[in-house]
């Protein structure tokens, strides 16, 4: 009895009527798709898109949803897509899926990117994509070539490029603590799709974020001002002993390196309940929040301390998937010794 994979690539009655079914309704309609590689900056995490594919035209049904969108920053209007083709264009929860890219499509001169796929049913040989327009405020993180990102300057203002160090370094005066080997720091809202734990998220609130003193200004131009601002970091997959260490890590880090950071809180590890019910299970996750106090210019003068000590080679992790990567797992570093 044959399997249901070999079914689906058989073309079953079944798929072949709904494949023409979809060629009538749609007038043999064809949509522009790229291919776009996620480029991560390891100066401060900062996600961009790379083109890493010319374009291709794919056969499909394509149904649309606009609706207009306002808030405080912006205002444009919003399409929830849907498409439906024969092709794959992105096999989801499959190892072989490249998880650091996205299929970028081209409707009415607006683009919308893949996120999900909905009521499959394999042996109708058919895809139904749902996908959402790139709001304007999005458009300029989606490049053609990643020349555009040299000599890129940091992008966030706040203590994240601290974090993000830390994971890389090992101080001797803190081998008692070390960082936990292999659990790498990412920035809240730019976990990797589907990042095995274990790992750390940096979540910075920005509604904390405080001046304590009149910011300073240099004959040079640079700027600098004294910031207090509450951090959060969510440890998934860690044990109790790892996630001590981490917490121990940061707070003597911060003595060591007085005059970049403090911690003015007593941070403490709490348990958070994530429960998943199909296996009745919960899963591993603590959170410790840090109150922080640094300067904005030590903030920056590490990111670009980290930009110099690893040279981003942009190139090669448009066209390489598979390269090793520092302190970030979509990254792509050369190690400059």
């Amino acid at each position: 009895m044959p399997s249901l994979s070999e079914l689906a690539g058989s073309n079953t009655p079944l798929a072949n009527a709904l494949e023409a079914g979809l060629k009538d309704i749609s007038y043999d309609q064809s949509v522009p798709f790229r291919k776009y590689k996620r480029v991560v900056l390891p100066l401060d995490g900062f996600i961009f898109w790379v083109a890493c594919s010319a374009q291709q035209d794919v056969k499909g049904s394509l149904h649309a949803r606009t609706e207009s969108t306002q808030n405080e920053w912006a205002s444009y209007d919003q399409s929830g897509i849907v498409f439906t083709t024969k092709k794959e264009l992105d096999p989801f929860h499959e190892e072989t899926t490249e998880l650091d890219t996205v299929w970028v499509g081209t409707w009415q001169g607006i683009k919308f990117a893949i996120g999900a796929r909905s009521q499959r049913y394999e042996q109708a040989g058919l895809q139904h994509y749902l996908g959402d327009t790139i709001p304007p405020t999005f458009c300029r993180q989606f490049i053609e070539t990643e020349a555009e990102l040299e000599g890129i300057s940091p992008i966030v203002s706040n203590s994240l490029p601290f974090f993000l160090a830390m994971a890389t370094e090992s101080p001797a005066p803190l081998a008692w603590c070390a960082w936990p080997r292999g659990v790498p720091v990412f920035p809240s809202f730019s976990v990797p799709d589907n990042q095995n734990a274990p790992y750390v998220s940096a979540h910075h609130e920005s509604e904390s974020t405080t001046a304590l003193s009149m910011g300073t200004r240099s004959p040079n131009g640079t700027t600098d001002t004294l910031t207090r601002e509450r951090v959060r970091l969510r440890l998934v997959g860690l044990t109790n002993e790892e996630a001590s260490n981490v917490l121990n890590f940061v707070t003597h880090w911060a003595l060591l390196n007085w005059d970049k950071l403090g911690v003015l809180n007593t941070p403490i590890l709490r348990d958070d309940k994530r429960p998943l019910a199909p296996i009745n299970t919960l899963g591993m996750l603590k959170t410790i929040d840090f109150d922080v106090m640094y300067s904005q210019h030590a903030a920056r003068s590490v990111a670009f301390q980290t930009i110099q000590s690893a040279k981003l080679t942009l190139q090669s992790a448009v066209k390489n998937p598979k390269l090793q990567t520092i302190s970030h797992a979509h990254v792509a570093l050369r190690t400059s010794l």
